[in-house]
């Protein structure tokens, strides 16, 4: 939707010959409009991105693959975006205020957590794989 708006944006400002009925000041608060409704749609993006990362969190917690501090922060830094994301729709003033900044925890913690499973690998990978290998069948085996 958010792209779509942009590319009707490029469109009014274009020279194409059915835009003369409109004034040039029409057509450009016409594109101005169009790319407003790309900004939230960005932002409602972002906060179902926020709900995702938040559940990404919480599987990392409960699996520990990674420290519990990082999946912690993880899912702070998650929450904080969906709820930026919410408050710049519902309150647009707040916009200049927090819009280039409230993305940076989320950047800062999920580079820490890509690199802690690129560097470090997850927690009881290899382990858990050979604990599974070891215990033999999980499914019964039938009795002649």
């Amino acid at each position: 939707m958010g792209i779509v708006a942009s590319l009707v944006a490029l469109d009014l400002l274009s020279d194409a010959h059915y835009l003369s009925a409109f004034r040039i000041d029409q057509m450009q608060a016409i594109a101005r409009q169009c790319l407003d409704v790309h900004g939230t749609a960005a932002e409602v993006g972002l906060i179902f991105f926020g709900f995702g990362a938040a559940t990404h969190s919480v599987l990392l917690w409960k699996g520990r693959y990674i420290p519990r501090l990082l999946a912690g922060l993880y899912f702070v830094v998650a929450a904080e975006v969906a709820i930026s994301s919410f408050s710049i729709i519902v309150f647009p003033g707040l916009d200049a205020i927090i819009d280039p900044w409230f993305i940076l925890p989320d950047f800062v913690v999920e580079l820490a957590v890509g690199l802690w499973l690129l560097i470090r690998g997850a927690r009881g990978g290899a382990r858990a794989v050979a604990k599974v290998r070891s215990s033999g069948p999980s499914v019964p085996t039938a009795v002649p």
